[in-house]
This record gives C-alpha cells, sequence and structure tokens, in this order.
C-alpha cells in the first residue's frame, strides 16, 4: 500500500507540473502514472475482497456481511467473481463452476442449520415428516398481476431487463394476461 501512496503522490506531482508547462510529455507522463495507478488500486481492491470472501466461510451472517459490502445492491455494479478460492486451494476461474460451487455452498448451508435447529416438541411431528412435505406454488391471476403492476413506483431505476416502470405501469391491462401466463 505504500508503494502505491507514492504512485499517487508522483501521479499528481506530475498532473501539476503538466497543468503549469502544457507540454506533451508531462501530459503522458501523466497518464501513464494514471493508469498505472487505476490499475493497482483494482488489483488491490480485488485482492482485498477476496481476502474478505475467504475468511467467514463458516460463518454465514459474517459472510452475507461481507458479500453486501463486496456487492452493494443498488449504489454500485453488480458481477460475478473473476475467480475463487476453494478450501482444497484450487482457484477456479469458470463462472458455471463458481455458480456452482456457491449454489453448494448455501444449500449445504441449510442443511447445517437444520441440523443445528432444536427437533420441534410436538411428538406426532418427526424430522422425517418434515423433509417429505412437499412445495407448490399457488397460481397467479390476472388480477393480482394487474394490480402488482398498476402500484409500481414510477420514480425507480429500472431493473435487470431495462424496462421503466413507467412502461409497466402504463400497459399493465395489456401485460397482465400474458405475464400471468408466463409465471
Amino acid at each position: 500500500m505504500n508503494e502505491t501512496k507514492k504512485l499517487m503522490n508522483e501521479r499528481d506531482y506530475f498532473l501539476k507540473k503538466a497543468r503549469r508547462s502544457g507540454a506533451e510529455v508531462d501530459w503522458s507522463a501523466y497518464r501513464r502514472l494514471r493508469n498505472r495507478v487505476t490499475n493497482r488500486i483494482r488489483r488491490e481492491r480485488c485482492q482485498y475482497h477476496r481476502r474478505e470472501l475467504q475468511d467467514p466461510v463458516n460463518n454465514p451472517k459474517s459472510f452475507w456481511k461481507k458479500l453486501k459490502n463486496v456487492f452493494p445492491s443498488s449504489k454500485g455494479k453488480l458481477g460475478t467473481p473473476e475467480s475463487i478460492k476453494l478450501d482444497e486451494g484450487e482457484i477456479i476461474t469458470d463462472h458455471f463452476t463458481i455458480a456452482e460451487n456457491f449454489n453448494d455452498f448455501f444449500t449445504t448451508a441449510v442443511s447445517k442449520l437444520m441440523k443445528s435447529v432444536k427437533p420441534d416438541v410436538n411428538p406426532q411431528s418427526s424430522n422425517e415428516d418434515f423433509t417429505d412435505q412437499t412445495f407448490a406454488l399457488k397460481p397467479v391471476r390476472d388480477v393480482f398481476v394487474y394490480k402488482q403492476l398498476k402500484d409500481l413506483k414510477v420514480n425507480k431505476a429500472t431493473g435487470l431487463d431495462k424496462i421503466a416502470a413507467r412502461h409497466l405501469k402504463d400497459s399493465a391491462s395489456v401485460m397482465a394476461p400474458s405475464l400471468t401466463y408466463i409465471s
């Protein structure tokens, strides 16, 4: 980090010098140093986030807190990490494999959580009954989808689909049947 600070001071010096002289040589030196500083900061930030995410792997609450810091919700850019390091020391860079490892982590976290929860005190129910229950989604009706579309707040940012809330709200009567069918 100390080297980065020296590099930043040197960059700032060349910026002042280039502004004073206006010479292309000084501007070129400034741009070169600016790019080096930017790349160094990005690299150090990436290393910091990797260390932060590797520390709390066995503590889900701490992991989620760190994850929120690394991937801020609406204020920053969301993305997938370029690589992750497994417990065995193997580094994975394939995005599909990274997603699979995150999936495995969270599914095992649920099973660990279920083991830590005390069994039900009701003698009529057992753990087998709990795991044999089926999960089913209730059908969605046009009226519900229409109401949800009409209740959208138009001053909010667009989602991943890049469709403005105003367009969805204005076209609610036309879109509700199609969206209901999709869901």
